[in-house]
């Protein structure tokens, strides 16, 4: 298994008796956009729709099991603890013997169990955008000059996720840099709107220093959609 408590998520339901909705999250997140509004996609789900998350999009790491589409990301997931915890989904059973069925397969825990639940019952997953959970593979697993995240283009990016370390890697610093610029950002002693400017900043002098290897700069607009939330939330 990948790593202890890694499957937390599938129990959620237990655990969390009288909440009816969630929104579980990787601790390698950065908010560049007001969390309540991934909250609003609840709305949007239909009756049978109770997990949202978002297709990897890209090759899926774990052989041997059976996924949706493409294989889904675990990083954000919005669960409608509700609806999951109906006797006919019988939910617990159900993925408890999908631990059971590949168990020595499942390499990356409650991501690969989601995969293959929601692989047999594809009618309960609402897609959330990958504008939702960007990763450095938007950047890189499309081949060269080929961006995976046409949605962040046009609504920019919401959500930036640190997957696989790669907010500590020097070899991603447009990642490192976002990271980095929010954890020293001082909400006590500095105003929102300077977050902005400091952002902003920062990205682009990634740019100007070629020995700072980035391959989202290989995108001219990839400032643009990371600046995109902060200056339309942050700024008066």
């Amino acid at each position: 298994m990948f790593r202890k408590c890694a499957t937390e998520l599938i129990f959620l339901p237990l655990i969390l008796p009288d909440v009816d909705k969630i929104l579980y999250l990787d601790t390698d997140v950065v908010f560049l956009r007001p969390p309540e509004d991934l909250f609003d996609l609840f709305p949007s789900f239909d009756d049978k729709q109770m997990i949202s998350m978002t297709v990897v999009g890209w090759r899926y790491p774990t052989k041997g099991i059976p996924i949706f589409k493409g294989g889904l990301n675990s990083g954000v997931v919005l669960m409608d603890l509700e609806k999951i915890r109906k006797p006919e989904i019988d939910w617990m059973n159900r993925t408890l013997s999908i631990v059971d069925e590949f168990q020595t397969k499942l390499e990356l825990g409650d991501q690969d169990i989601l995969n293959v639940y929601l692989n047999r019952h594809p009618e309960q997953i609402y897609q959330m955008p990958c504008s939702w959970n960007f990763r450095f593979g938007h950047c890189t697993m499309g081949g060269k000059g080929r961006f995976q995240c046409p949605p962040a283009r046009t609504d920019g990016i919401s959500l930036i996720h640190g997957n696989t370390g790669t907010f500590h890697l020097d070899t991603f610093m447009k990642f490192k840099t976002v990271y980095d610029t929010f954890i020293n950002f001082n909400l006590t002693t500095q105003q929102p709107s300077e977050l902005v400017q400091i952002l902003d900043i920062n990205l682009q002098w990634v740019d100007s220093d070629s020995s700072l290897k980035s391959p989202c700069s290989a995108f001219e607009d990839f400032n643009d959609m990371m600046m995109w939330w902060p200056k339309k939330v942050l700024l008066p």
